[in-house]
C-alpha cells in the first residue's frame, strides 16, 4: 500500500507540474504584454508632444533665416527621426531665396540648414560694388561672371582673391564665430573656392572633438550659405 501511495503521489505531483507550465507561460506573456502595452503609450506621447513641438521648431527656424511668417511662403515642416532624436525637417522660400532646415524638436536646436538663392542677381550686384569701391568700373557685358575685375586684373595679388571679395581668412573667421569654436579648437581644416548656381562660395571643412563641420560661404558678402555638423562614425 505503501509503495502505491508513493506512486499516486508522484503522479499527482507530475500532473500538477505539468498543469503549472502553461500557467507560467501566460504569466510571461502577460507581462510582456503589459511592457509591450507601455511602451507604445510612452512612444505615442512621445510623439504626440514632438508633433505639438513643431510650430515652435518652425518659429527656431524663422528667427535663425531672421524673416517672419509673413514674409515666406511655401512653408513645410515634417517630423522625422534622427537615430533617436526626433527632428523637424523645414523648408520655405521668401523673395531670393530657398531654406532647408533640420531643427530638433525638443530643445529647437538648429542642426542644419541650407540657405540656395534663387537668382544670381544680388551676387552680380555684391561684385559690381565691390568693383566700384576700388575704382573699378563694373560693365553690363561683365555682368556673368561675379566678382571678375574689369580692368583684366582678375585675382588680386597674394591673397589669390578676386576683387570684392573678403577673403579665406574672413571666412574661416565667421565660420568659426558661427560653430562657437576658436582656431585651436579645430583640426583637419580644408577650405576651397568653388561656384555654385552662379554664385562663388567657399566651402569650408574642419573636425573639432567628435564632431565634422561643413560649412558654405558666401565669398562676397560672408553669409553662412549652409552648414552641417555630424558626429564621426569610427
Amino acid at each position: 500500500m505503501d509503495e502505491k501511495e508513493k506512486s499516486q503521489n508522484q503522479n499527482m505531483t507530475e500532473n500538477s507540474d505539468t498543469a503549472e507550465e502553461p500557467k507560467k507561460k501566460k504569466g510571461w506573456l502577460k507581462i510582456l504584454l503589459i511592457v509591450l502595452i507601455v511602451l507604445v503609450c510612452i512612444a505615442a506621447v512621445i510623439g504626440i508632444y514632438a508633433v505639438s513641438q513643431k510650430d515652435n521648431a518652425e518659429e527656431a527656424a524663422l528667427s535663425h533665416a531672421k524673416v517672419s511668417r509673413s514674409e515666406v511662403s511655401g512653408l513645410y515642416s515634417d517630423l522625422e527621426l534622427d537615430g533617436l532624436t526626433p527632428v523637424c525637417e523645414i523648408s520655405f522660400w521668401t523673395q531670393d531665396a530657398k531654406y532647408e532646415y533640420e531643427v530638433t524638436a525638443f530643445g529647437h536646436d538648429v542642426i542644419q540648414f541650407e540657405r540656395e538663392p534663387l537668382s544670381s542677381a544680388g551676387q552680380n550686384s555684391s561684385a559690381a560694388q565691390g568693383d566700384t569701391a576700388q575704382g573699378g568700373t563694373a560693365s553690363g557685358g561683365g555682368a556673368g561672371t561675379a566678382g571678375t575685375d574689369q580692368n583684366g586684373t582678375g585675382a588680386s595679388g597674394a591673397s589669390g582673391t578676386q576683387s570684392g571679395m573678403i577673403g579665406e581668412a574672413a571666412a574661416k573667421a565667421a565660420v568659426l564665430s558661427h560653430a562657437g569654436l576658436n582656431e585651436s579648437d579645430i583640426y583637419g581644416y580644408q577650405s576651397w573656392l568653388e561656384t555654385d548656381h552662379g554664385t562663388q562660395i567657399y566651402e569650408i571643412e574642419f573636425l573639432s572633438g567628435n564632431y565634422e563641420y561643413e560649412y558654405k560661404v558666401d565669398a562676397y558678402s560672408g553669409e553662412i550659405l549652409s552648414f552641417q555638423s555630424d558626429r564621426e562614425h569610427h
